[in-house]
């Protein structure tokens, strides 16, 4: 409740600046110099903004200009499709000049008249180019924009054996593009925001009409409304502003850097979320169910999805638990080990100075130490100290007696895994550690205690008003056959229920079984 009330003061907050810095606008005067002193006071000092005055032949000729920024514009395009047609205009009415040299004499598509002076110069921070008539009450806005942006290439963090490899870059208006590439509908509706006082940063969303429910789409733009931050940098910012539980161990906001996802997402009713600047897109609402999905599952045959997806289950489960139950066993109920393997246990602790638990949780560190250097050192440097440092620290510290073999594998084995479910790498990583210090207290009845106590926090978490656990919790059976495992493509004909979508069909009929082939084979 005083989360609710404090979201709209903020956004009520939000409309009234909103308003007074339209109130507020400055407008274009009548007087070139006294627009340019203008802009150049908003600006500040900056080397990059660059004045280009030139004179348009009339019957008396009249002073105009241009401003851009010189490291965000092509000035191939300036020179060849504004400035030459200027300078060449022929004689143009003096009622409608600037309307006559958008219609007649600019060649560059994006070109709009702009009346206030404010929201040019907004435009030109985003890389636009101004043209300023002495004169005249309005400013053409030319794109004539030239930026470095990276090539569109498959993503590092979601490599596919199968499947399309592109994946989202920095530049919204490609992202856009990658995903209108996936749906060629006119169902397909984006809406455009702009987020931060400072970095004016642009924000779209996307959802298929008449596939989404309407309320989700709502609460999504009430949401992104009630966001007053200085400026997101990145979909993250996003996603913390508008997640249901922020304080949550576990995401309750999709992401990902591949628009084929994205596409599959929106035509399962859920709405997309771009950032300009930002590889990563957002999906919501997001379950626990959706980060052991991966894309691959969907293009490969049902029976090694399945199979793989199982595996996915299997290792998260293995990743949180397995060293807590490894401490639980050797320190509590060593009766529940066989009598071969406690042995094995006993030598290669013997002589080990430290406990059980202490020497579980040193591995621990010492192996989110060296993922961590290799992740933040150059790539060659990094491959080679997660490599070296794991067999050379390991190896030594076996061989010294600092720590057990057993533990050694045990570690290895939960590391390992982690990296089956790449969204939950963090989940994993917090919950080992907390199993570990759980189970040394209380033993293998901590570590069921602590089982049930995560089940009971993700059956009351939600995602944008849908049940996290579904559909598990609450039980929905017609959505298990995407779930541990993967039906047939032709069984998967209606959309998940607990989307609540307007356009559960997904097919309208199953596909005939293929004719037999014709003739009698046998001789």
């Amino acid at each position: 409740m005083i989360s609710t009330i404090l979201r709209k003061h903020k956004f009520h907050m939000m409309k009234k600046r909103a308003s007074g810095a339209t109130a507020g606008a400055l407008p274009v005067d009548l007087s070139l110099a006294s627009n340019l002193k203008a802009i150049k006071a908003q600006l500040g000092a900056r080397s990059d903004l660059d004045e280009r005055k030139f004179t348009l032949e009339q019957d008396k000729p009249v002073q105009a200009a241009l401003i851009y920024l010189e490291a965000m514009t092509d000035l191939a395009i300036l020179n060849d499709n504004v400035l030459k047609p200027l300078m060449q205009m022929q004689q143009a009415p003096k009622e409608n000049l600037m309307s006559h040299i958008l219609d007649s004499v600019l060649t560059v598509a994006g070109s709009r008249l702009e009346t206030s002076l404010s929201s040019a110069i907004q435009d030109l921070l985003e890389a636009k180019t101004l043209i300023l008539v002495d004169g005249e009450t309005q400013v053409i806005v030319v794109d004539a924009q030239a930026m470095e942006k990276r090539s569109v290439t498959e993503p590092m963090t979601e490599s596919t054996i199968r499947g399309p490899r592109a994946g989202f870059v920095e530049d919204i208006h490609a992202n856009l593009a990658l995903i209108r590439v996936k749906l060629r509908s006119s169902d397909l509706q984006i809406e455009k925001y702009v987020i931060g006082r400072r970095t004016n940063t642009e924000v779209c969303i996307m959802y298929l009409r008449g596939i989404v429910k309407k309320e989700l789409v709502a609460e999504v733009r009430r949401r992104l409304s009630s966001i007053d931050i200085e400026g997101p940098l990145d979909s993250g910012h996003i996603e913390q502003w508008i997640e249901d539980a922020p304080f949550s161990l576990f995401p309750t906001v999709g992401n990902t850097e591949k628009p084929d996802i994205v596409a599959g997402k929106l035509l399962d009713g859920r709405v997309a979320i771009l950032v300009d600047t930002s590889p990563v897109a957002l999906t919501v609402p997001s379950v626990f169910a959706d980060y052991f999905k991966v894309a691959e599952d969907y293009y490969s045959r049902p029976f090694y999805s399945s199979f793989t997806r199982v595996l996915r289950y299997v290792a998260f489960l293995n990743s949180v638990f397995l060293p807590a139950f490894y401490v639980a066993l050797e320190n509590f109920q060593k009766e529940l080990i066989p009598e071969g393997l406690i042995r094995g246990f006993a030598n290669a602790r013997e002589g080990v100075p430290f406990p059980l638990a202490l020497e579980v949780l040193m591995m621990i560190v010492l192996y989110e130490w060296l993922r961590e250097a290799g992740v933040r050192m150059p790539r060659p440097i990094g491959q080679a100290v997660s490599i070296v440092g794991s067999l050379v620290i390991g190896q030594a510290a076996v061989s010294a007696g600092i720590i057990g073999a057993p533990t050694v594998i045990v570690i290895a084995s939960a590391a390992i895994t982690t990296f089956l479910v790449p969204p939950l790498q963090d989940v994993s990583a917090m919950f080992r550690v907390i199993a570990v210090l759980v189970v040394s207290v209380l033993g293998l009845y901590g570590l069921f205690l602590l089982l049930y106590a995560m089940l009971v926090y993700l059956v009351d978490l939600r995602s944008f008003g849908i049940p996290y656990m579904t559909p598990l919790a609450p039980m929905r059976l017609n959505e298990w056959e995407d779930f541990i495992f993967r039906a047939p493509l032709q069984w998967l004909s209606r959309r998940p229920a607990s989307m609540e979508v307007s356009d559960q069909k997904k097919l309208d009929s199953v596909p005939p079984p293929p004719n037999k082939p014709f003739g009698n084979n046998r001789r």
